[in-house]
């Protein structure tokens, strides 16, 4: 079941190894899990048949064990084979992940789930209608645990698109695009915000937001938060939408809305790409793809987080149609307590954030103290923001390799000032190393 061996290869070691100009141009200690602590240790284990929720959260179980067994400074890496995968919704318990991880691994020991390395034949992990609601990845006070080539995605879009019909004072009626959720189906009553219209080109390839939108419009919920849930116009085909807008008294012509325009429609869903509650540390994503869900949350302070190579965009085509927004929330979140631990060696690099349901990357409640450094980010076409720090939101600096619409956000040694939905500047600082 698994092979041990008291050596690093040497192909591993090179991967293992920081860049050079990582180890030149940071004082930060790179992830302490993967990058700058090489474990003596290895053992490798395969995962037995096939990928399935269940095996999943076994295998992972037997692993962890395996591995409290060992010295410190072991590394056991759970290799999943290649292939297509689709995921039910994990019923262990009050499980709230596919995958469910915690604090279980002991000292510095690491656990890697890693999928194949082979190109031609990745390994991609679908989660299906069942597990619609759970995240894929979650974790209580998690620590040492590196995912490594793996591709996220989901059956069903968390984010719904049609062809406007209507547009009269209070509300807007939509044809859906063939295969795009029902809009009863994304819609989340029990929230009392996420809930936005933008306009969209009918692009089929490349789909952006048009010029003439203003902005997000918000929808589902008057302006006192009475519910305003929407209505099918020919159930029980489903397929023509009445979505009720905040301002009951306005059309929404006058901000470009007319027949013929495509919308994207959001309901904010709390479906993560990952969900980490309390204190992280020693979490490693490396080559990894995000899609269809796309927010990375962690909360509560973290420490040696690192994401390279690691993308966040939209998933697969819907008959034919790219989808406009990968999903309905954002990217990654770092989000904090007012009394909570700062995050510290937070290191983004090699990453993209394309096209996700709200703010691309945001920090908030990042308290003194914090580190984050942003190094070959590109960040584009966000339903929201590019890149958001709030104003209690400490030491987020970037390196002149970070791209925000085809724009540097560094110029001339200083934060690029010309960028929009680049929010809020001035919590922003040029990295000094």
């Amino acid at each position: 079941m698994f092979k041990k061996i008291k050596f690093v290869p040497m192909a591993v070691v090179l991967s293992l190894l920081p860049l050079p100009t990582l180890v030149q141009a940071t004082p930060l200690k790179n992830n302490e899990n993967t990058l700058n602590n090489v474990q003596s240790n290895i053992i490798n284990m395969y995962l037995k048949d096939s990928i399935t929720t269940n095996n999943l959260y076994d295998q992972i179980n037997n692993a962890i064990t395996t591995l409290n067994k060992e010295s410190d400074n072991t590394k056991l890496i759970l290799h999943l084979p290649g292939g297509t995968y689709y995921l039910d919704k994990n019923s262990h318990g009050r499980a709230l992940g596919i995958i469910q991880i915690g604090s279980a691994i002991n000292g510095t020991r690491i656990l890697e789930i890693q999928g194949s390395t082979n190109k031609r034949n990745p390994t991609k992990l679908y989660a299906n209608e069942s597990a619609y609601w759970q995240s894929f990845i979650f974790g209580s006070y998690p620590k040492n645990i590196t995912f490594s080539y793996l591709s996220f995605y989901r059956t069903e879009k968390t984010m719904s698109e049609g062809i406007i019909t209507n547009v009269a004072k209070g509300y807007i009626d939509i044809k859906l695009l063939d295969g795009f959720p029902e809009i009863g189906r994304i819609y989340n009553q029990g929230m009392t915000s996420g809930r936005y219209l933008r306009l969209i080109s009918n692009d089929i390839n490349n789909p952006t937001i048009l010029s003439v939108d203003k902005g997000q419009e918000p929808w589902g919920m008057d302006k006192q938060d009475n519910p305003l849930p929407p209505e099918a116009l020919d159930a029980p085909q489903n397929r023509n939408w009445r979505i009720y807008t905040k301002n009951t008294q306005a059309d929404l012509s006058r901000v470009g809305y007319k027949i013929g325009l495509w919308v994207a429609v959001k309901s904010k869903s709390y479906n993560y790409a990952y969900n980490f509650q309390g204190f992280s540390s020693n979490i490693t994503f490396n080559n990894i793809g995000f899609f269809d869900s796309t927010m990375g949350q962690m909360h509560g302070g973290a420490k040696n987080i690192t994401l390279n190579h690691v993308k966040f965009g939209r998933g697969d085509r819907v008959n034919g149609v790219v989808p406009a927004f990968a999903s309905s929330a954002g990217g990654p979140q770092f989000m904090g307590y007012t009394d909570s631990s700062p995050y510290t060696n937070i290191l983004l690099d090699y990453v993209w954030l394309e096209y996700t349901g709200d703010d691309n990357f945001s920090a908030q409640h990042a308290s003194q103290g914090s580190s984050f450094k942003l190094d070959h980010v590109t960040s584009k076409g966000a339903f929201a923001r590019l890149l958001l720090a709030t104003y209690d939101a400490y030491g987020v600096c970037l390196t002149d390799n970070v791209i925000l619409d085809n724009q540097p956000a560094v110029v001339h040694g200083a934060i690029n000032q010309d960028i929009e939905h680049f929010e809020f500047k001035k919590q922003f600082s040029v990295c000094q190393y």
